[in-house]
């Protein structure tokens, strides 16, 4: 944990003070993967690179180009880019952080199985003015529609009304940082095991769905299927900690 025991540095000093045990909370978030055998992170970790391959070749075209106006390959690239972001901040303990930017990714997820299943609803999006896709599709009113329909909804309300009450929206309850066994909040980025496990596990699980419906949504059906058939096995390495779950897996450990 770093501490500002005498003046607080200013200028570039700030950041390279902030920065400088970047390299050693890296290492010691790969350590609690490599030797977790609850919940065998290090394998959830290898799922990350298999999803995001995916996402880089459906954002750059590499399964093949269909011309027009690239609207899913782009909307993927920003899934990519922010994969990659997530995990760089869990890697550095800012896990608050990480979640915010997976609830953004769940948005184009739940976005993306809503086309899937209804072509009329990506005319109707990639057709609206801005007013009217604030209005139509809404996170919310995306699961809506995914609720009619025979497919479960990617990510459910209560998974993400979690992401926004611990990432994003603040409350008097907020506490940086906040589910971790010394039930105290943490100004900036400290390595906590639980916490890793659990938001590494929540990214993967993200990005696996991603990958699904990137692939679904600008590939043809033996590409899919092919792609699919690869991908499956990483989605059985994804652990079961998760936001949803930590904070009574740490009642459990710690207060009994």
């Amino acid at each position: 944990m770093l501490t500002y025991e005498n003046n607080f540095p200013k200028g570039d000093g700030f950041f390279k003070f902030v920065h400088s045990k970047d390299v050693f909370k890296e290492s010691l978030t790969l350590d609690i993967y490599k030797s977790d055998n609850e919940f065998q992170s290090l394998e959830t970790y290898e799922t990350i690179p298999e999803f995001l391959e995916v996402l880089y070749k459906v954002s750059s075209c590499k399964f093949g180009c269909k011309g027009g106006p690239h609207v899913i390959e782009y909307i993927t690239g920003r899934g990519y880019n922010l994969g990659i972001a997530s995990m760089k901040l869990i890697k550095l303990g800012f896990y608050d952080e990480s979640i915010s930017l997976i609830r953004s990714i769940s948005e184009i997820v739940n976005l993306f199985a809503l086309f899937a299943i209804d072509i009329n609803s990506a005319k109707e999006w990639y057709s609206s003015s801005e007013r009217d896709r604030i209005k139509n599709f809404t996170p919310g009113k995306i699961r809506k529609r995914l609720s009619q329909s025979e497919l479960s909804i990617p990510i459910s309300q209560k998974y993400y009304s979690k992401m926004c009450e611990v990432g994003v929206h603040v409350n008097p309850a907020t506490k940086p940082q906040g589910h971790n066994n010394l039930d105290r909040a943490i100004v900036g980025g400290v390595v906590f095991k639980e916490q890793a496990i659990a938001v590494l596990n929540d990214l993967s699980n993200t990005l696996g769905w991603l990958a699904m419906m990137a692939l679904r949504n600008s590939v043809d059906k033996e590409i899919f299927i092919k792609e699919m058939d690869r991908l499956k096995p990483n989605y059985d390495k994804i652990g079961s900690l998760s936001l949803e779950t930590i904070q009574d897996y740490l009642n459990r450990k710690y207060d009994s």
